[in-house]
């Protein structure tokens, strides 16, 4: 059982589509129970039913205890029963009371795209693109967000109301013996169609076979023979350019081509959704391919990338600790509160005793000589430091071509397989969490080059903590 509400302006319709062979009356008692508590009272509770079932649910909602579970919203509240045949045209066959503002056409024109937009939401229809990126569709072009159709029906309810909303654009469907469809994902579809309409008709006339035809690339490879025995379901579309290319390729009429989901309307798409947020669609970045039957997201094996030792430069074992460590630089256990003693630590290269700023100076010199490749072009930094901006101002005295991007600017980037290194710039760590992060994100905008990750300082807790930290990045993959 598949159930919604419709809204028309202010009237208010809870429908219930119960695709059940054979549903006893004490199941559909404890349905109408449970579900009502999920929403407000409406205008009025409409059943849709398969005509096959009619007369059977027709009994049962003359039957008393059916009735008070039926009617729980009050005398006031008309209580529904309609049944569609193989056209998908709704017919009236029980009321528990005339309506006083009820059209079934208008309920008609709308319940279905209601409901096929909940589906689509439910579950989880529409896929974005990872940050930085966008999918690159079977038709070459690109887009934030792409429709996976095939995830569009989960259950027999969901399956055959999909069929149900697809019946009125079967124009004579005892001459279909061919169903094309774009993608094999969506076979079910087909299956629940021809399972329903031979139910309704109460035998097994209608058996087309059906055949996917991958898309745009079998567009020319799966022309049909014969297109008067042709009808075409398209899963998915942002802008309808499949289903045009089908009509003029196959020389189709128009009403023998559907497409289910779109981002665009269209007399032939039966649901038209709305983007699910408002980031420019148009946007590329690096591009996702969508491939094979159900345009999964085209994965690549990320390239080994290892920390064969971690380089401290010359001269650490020298470094003036003492004067670093009774200045107000470097903080350890600070107490927050009377009583209560944090283990927080603080560190700040900004004011630094003249010693220390010496030494730091030297090691920094020495990092730029002899572990900063000549090929760099690019230094991914924090210009908000003062120590990142002198690191940066050495570099460039020998290296004048570079770049500099900030930390959250590199998954927006494209660096299109640039083989020229990069160097991560820091002045203190806590954990190998951040250089892990920024080296995926940078794999993901496409840099190929050398990375060289720099942070004169890192704050542990014991030595375990310093322990983790090695192991984290050495040699484990970044």
């Amino acid at each position: 059982m598949f159930h919604f509400e419709v809204e028309n302006g202010l009237n208010v319709s809870l429908v219930f589509f119960i695709d059940d062979l054979q549903s006893d009356s004490t199941t559909l008692e404890e349905t109408f129970e449970v579900t009502y508590q999920n929403y407000h009272r409406p205008d009025q509770v409409v059943c849709i039913i398969p005509c096959d079932n009619k007369e059977h649910f027709k009994a049962m909602f003359e039957r008393e205890t059916v009735k008070i579970n039926a009617q729980r919203y009050g005398n006031k509240v008309p209580f529904i029963a309609t049944s569609f045949d193989v056209s998908g045209k709704l017919e009236v066959f029980y009321k528990s009371i005339e309506p006083d503002s009820f059209s079934l056409n208008e309920l008609e024109s709308q319940l279905k795209c209601v409901g096929l937009e909940l589906l689509a939401k439910t579950n989880q229809v529409i896929e974005c693109s990872p940050p930085g990126t966008s999918f690159l569709k079977p038709s070459q072009s690109n887009n934030k967000e792409f429709i996976s159709a095939h995830k569009l029906g989960q259950s027999s309810s969901q399956n055959t109301f999909i069929a149900y909303a697809l019946l009125p654009y079967l124009v004579n469907h005892s001459d279909i013996e061919q169903v094309y469809v774009d993608t094999s994902a969506i076979n079910y579809i087909v299956l629940s169609i021809v399972n329903l309409v031979n139910r309704l008709e109460g035998s097994n006339k209608f058996n087309p076979s059906y055949k996917s035809f991958h898309s745009y690339s079998g567009v020319e490879v799966c022309r049909p023979q014969l297109t008067n025995n042709a009808f075409v379901i398209i899963s998915a579309s942002t802008s309808n350019s499949l289903m045009n290319k089908i009509v003029n390729s196959w020389k189709l009429d128009v009403d023998q081509v559907i497409t289910i989901l779109s981002f665009k309307k269209s007399d032939r798409v039966l649901c038209h959704l709305e983007h699910t947020n408002s980031r420019n669609q148009n946007y590329v970045g690096n591009l996702v391919r969508r491939v094979d039957e159900y345009f999964t997201t085209e994965y690549f094996s990320p390239k080994p990338v290892v920390l064969k030792k971690i380089q401290h430069g010359s001269g650490l074992g020298k470094w003036p600790f003492k004067p670093f460590h009774n200045s107000n630089n470097h903080k350890c256990n600070s107490i927050k509160s009377s009583g209560d003693s944090i283990k927080e630590q603080s560190l700040t290269l900004e004011s630094l005793p003249m010693e220390v700023e010496k030494a730091l100076n030297e090691w920094v010199d020495h990092i730029i000589n002899w572990h900063i490749p000549f090929s760099l072009k690019y230094i991914v930094t924090d210009e908000s430091y003062e120590f990142c901006n002198k690191f940066v101002q050495k570099i460039r005295r020998s290296h004048s071509e570079i770049k500099v991007v900030k930390f959250e600017e590199v998954i927006e980037l494209d660096f299109d397989n640039c083989t020229g290194a990069l160097c991560s710039l820091l002045p203190v760590i806590r954990s190998g969490n951040s250089l892990m992060s920024l080296n995926r994100d940078l794999r993901i905008a496409k840099h190929d080059g050398m990375r060289v990750f720099i942070a004169p300082f890192f704050l542990y807790h014991g030595i375990n903590g310093r322990e983790q930290f090695r192991k984290s990045l050495c040699p484990l993959p970044l």
